[in-house]
């Protein structure tokens, strides 16, 4: 049974220092809060994807985790890209960033840098929000005002490096974050991105085709699109013109289910 948010509220920081090893999955051996341990300290949370992330990324990638949450993409990468690499975590929710921020130094990831913003189309400032998880949380609902950074706004100001690859999981605003990036992008770049509504699929198919980027579409949001929401895993994978292993990535895309 699901703990109402309102009883979360009160409780996760009264145990949220009790840290368990994540004991299977990309992850193990890792530290993880007891308040999310679930699916997370187990492995067993999207685990078909973690371990299909771990074998895109590459050694030296400046890996971007849109919508960090807690931190379990995060973890990762920072591993995968090793000490040439760098990963930069963008999670606007004041609540699920000091979970991430804990993970990352019970970690001691050093090559880790956290950012307290959502990613859009250009910068500013938006409600996030909703009923459900904290996972789930929308920009445009709730009433914690936070700030918005155009991912090109981040490159020029330089405070990050434009990303090698990037996974982008923003309930619904990936349409807005790839607008606000792509521009930013090397040819080189790779983009993971969780589709949540078919409005968002169509806002970033277009922006990625016009910067020449090959598309790897999942079967679930090929079914979507016509009619047949019930297929899981709804994602794009978009590889710029300058990644020499297109073929290799999409061929474990595909083998992966997706």
């Amino acid at each position: 049974m699901r703990v109402p948010q309102s009883i979360r509220r009160v409780l996760d920081p009264l145990v949220g220092w009790i840290r368990v090893p994540v004991l299977k999955g990309v992850n193990r051996g890792q530290w993880w809060t007891i308040v999310s341990a679930g699916g997370y300290a187990t492995g067993r949370r999207a685990r078909v994807e973690m371990e299909l992330l771990r074998d895109l990324l590459e050694p030296g990638d400046t890996c971007w985790d849109v919508g960090a949450h807690h931190g379990a993409m995060t973890l990762l990468a920072s591993a995968r890209v090793g000490t040439a690499g760098r990963v930069h975590a963008f999670e606007p929710s004041g609540r699920n960033r000091h979970v991430l921020a804990a993970h990352v130094r019970w970690n001691r990831c050093a090559n880790v840098t956290v950012h307290p913003c959502a990613l859009g189309a250009a910068d500013g400032e938006a409600r996030l929000g909703g009923d459900g998880t904290s996972s789930a949380y929308r920009l445009g609902r709730g009433s914690e005002v936070v700030t918005v950074r155009a991912g090109t706004s981040l490159v020029a100001a330089g405070e990050s490096a434009p990303p090698t690859f990037a996974k982008i999981d923003v309930e619904g605003a990936g349409g807005e974050a790839v607008a606000g990036l792509v521009a930013a992008l090397a040819p080189q770049a790779r983009l993971f991105i969780e589709i949540h509504t078919l409005e968002e699929d169509a806002r970033c198919v277009p922006v990625l085709r016009q910067n020449g980027f090959s598309l790897h579409e999942s079967r679930g949001l090929l079914a979507a699109r016509t009619g047949d929401p019930s297929v899981p895993h709804w994602c794009l994978f978009a590889v710029g013109p300058g990644w020499p292993h297109q073929a290799r990535d999409f061929a474990r895309v595909e083998a992966a289910g997706f």
